[in-house]
């Protein structure tokens, strides 16, 4: 059954998911600047990090289903798992698309 624990885990980790795909547009955009050139925000990229974010989440919440404890702790570990899954996930799609 899914409760509130569940819940704000998969939350958190689908808010660590977006941070990660608004950082790596930043980044970007920094980068694009200095070589003079404009970044283009891409609601490709954009999408393929929502649907990787709400997987991390699913994931997370599945995880963290059976545990009996809960804390802050747990949340912060979830935001950084959906920002490391987002982010190991683009670098994969990089690598095989190349």
């Amino acid at each position: 059954m899914i409760g509130t624990k569940e819940i704000i885990i998969a939350s958190a980790a689908f808010v660590g998911g977006l941070l990660s795909s608004l950082l790596g547009w930043f980044d970007a955009k920094v980068m694009a600047e200095k070589e003079g050139k404009t970044e283009i925000w891409s609601w490709n990229k954009f999408g393929q990090s929502v649907i990787t974010s709400f997987g991390a989440s699913l994931v997370f919440a599945l995880g963290y289903s059976f545990r009996d404890t809960f804390g802050t702790i747990d949340v912060f570990v979830a935001v950084v798992g959906g920002l490391g899954l987002e982010a190991g996930t683009h670098r994969l799609i990089g690598s095989v698309n190349k």
